[in-house]
């Protein structure tokens, strides 16, 4: 049983390390970070987590396996809360390195290094103690975990990047964007967070209607996910096709041609025609700049 002990608490480690170094490391341009208010908002939040992962790190490099496996159970304890938290919003858990939402998937993870840490600590606490390997050793074992995330972190956005590579790049001009967003959507409430962060000048350009359960979206979109967009040209006329997704709404938002002419005239409010003598209202939604 000691050998298993020694064998997971580094697994429970490996995380945490690459989590506080690229918290730590990584311009805060670059971190979608979630958290807006509270000791956790920018821009010393993403540097205060990293330092207090990398801190429950050196209590498991260092500590007894009671105290290795406590603060492993109490970390990520405190992870599986803020994913529940947050769910729905972008994920800055290691830094730019992958670029999700916040779902059931990092509360499922989270919860289950709890478990597993608690169940580590439950067998210390019974069984006779022991000397642990030494600190290098300790050392190597973390290493070669952190290794391994790392390069499952890799793997996973190079496949995820190689689905984006598929997707033609609009290649007409851009002055504007209609976005399409539900409020039951959590990569659209990541896609506000994500937007916040723009200049203001580009924000301007993307004009946001808000679905409704009686409304549904306009016909040539209603085979699209949410959020859905679809890029205008500077004189408002469709250019390409409407495409859906967080990341690739993303990608036609950053290719507004900033300074174009644009001839729409923003209103607070405005109705727009749907099948089945519907309508579909644009407001000024709360988002983070308004």
């Amino acid at each position: 049983m000691q050998v298993l002990v020694e064998l997971l608490l580094p697994l429970l480690a490996g995380p945490l390390m690459i989590g506080g170094l690229a918290k730590l490391m990584t311009p805060l341009a670059r971190i979608p970070w979630p958290v807006r208010t509270g000791i956790l908002r920018p821009p010393l939040g993403p540097r205060v987590a990293g330092g207090g992962e990398l801190a429950a790190l050196m209590f498991i490099w260092l500590g007894s396996q009671g105290i290795a496996s406590g603060v492993a159970a109490g970390s990520y304890a405190v992870l599986t809360a803020a994913g529940w938290r947050l769910r729905g919003r972008p994920c800055g858990c290691f830094g730019p390195i992958r670029l999700t939402v916040i779902g059931p998937t990092h509360v499922v993870l989270n919860a289950t290094g709890m478990c597993l840490s608690t169940g580590l600590l439950v067998l210390s606490l019974t069984l006779a103690a022991q000397p642990r390997p030494a600190l290098v050793q300790r050392a190597v074992a973390i290493a070669i975990a952190g290794v391994l995330v790392y390069a499952g972190l890799w793997l996973g956005g190079r496949l995820r990047t190689g689905k984006q590579e598929k997707i033609q790049p609009c290649p007409d001009v851009i002055g504007s964007v209609h976005l399409y967003v539900s409020q039951d959507c959590p990569a659209c409430r990541a896609l506000e967070i994500l937007l916040a962060g723009m200049e203001t000048d580009r924000r301007a350009m993307v004009t946001v209607f808000e679905v409704g359960v009686q409304t549904g979206l306009p016909s040539r979109l209603a085979h699209l996910g949410m959020p859905c967009a679809v890029p205008l040209s500077p004189t408002e006329q469709k250019v390409c096709t409407p495409v859906s997704g967080l990341a690739t709404v993303m990608r036609h938002i950053q290719a507004i041609t900033l300074g174009a002419e644009n001839s729409y005239t923003r209103r607070s409010e405005v109705s727009v025609s749907l099948r089945a003598g519907g309508t579909l209202t644009r407001r000024r939604r709360p988002w983070p700049w308004q």
